[in-house]
C-alpha cells in the first residue's frame, strides 16, 4: 500500500476479476458486495472499495477522587537580596581568616 492505503497490483493478464475486501477481525465490516472488474490489455483500472470502521469504544473520564488544588499565587522561589548578604560577608571573613592563618603558618 502507499501512504494513503491504496493497493496496486501489476502484471495481471487481461480478464475479468472479482475484487472484494478481506478484513481481519477488528478492522471493520465490508460495506459492499464484491466488484467485477474487466481488465483489457494495457489498461489501468482504479476501483474504490468501501468498508465501515468498527465502532469506537466510548471513553468516560471519572472525576478525580481527590480534588486538585490550584494555587492562587505562585510560590516565592528565591530569597530576597537582603538575605544573601550575611552569608556573603561570612564567607569573605572565613576566606580572609584562612589566608591569614596560611601566611602565619607558612
Amino acid at each position: 500500500t502507499d501512504a494513503h492505503g491504496n493497493y496496486e497490483v501489476n502484471g495481471l493478464t487481461p480478464s475479468t476479476y472479482a475484487v472484494a475486501l478481506s478484513l481481519a477481525a477488528g478492522q471493520g465490516t465490508n460495506a459492499q458486495a464484491p466488484v467485477t472488474v474487466a481488465l483489457a490489455a494495457g489498461q489501468t483500472v482504479v476501483q474504490h472499495l468501501v468498508f465501515r470502521s468498527p465502532a469506537q469504544a466510548e471513553v468516560v473520564l471519572a472525576p478525580p477522587s481527590t480534588p486538585v488544588l490550584v494555587p492562587t499565587t505562585l510560590p516565592a522561589t528565591g530569597a530576597p537580596e537582603a538575605e544573601g548578604w550575611p552569608w556573603l560577608v561570612c564567607a569573605l571573613v572565613l576566606m580572609g581568616t584562612g589566608a591569614t592563618l596560611r601566611r602565619a603558618v607558612g
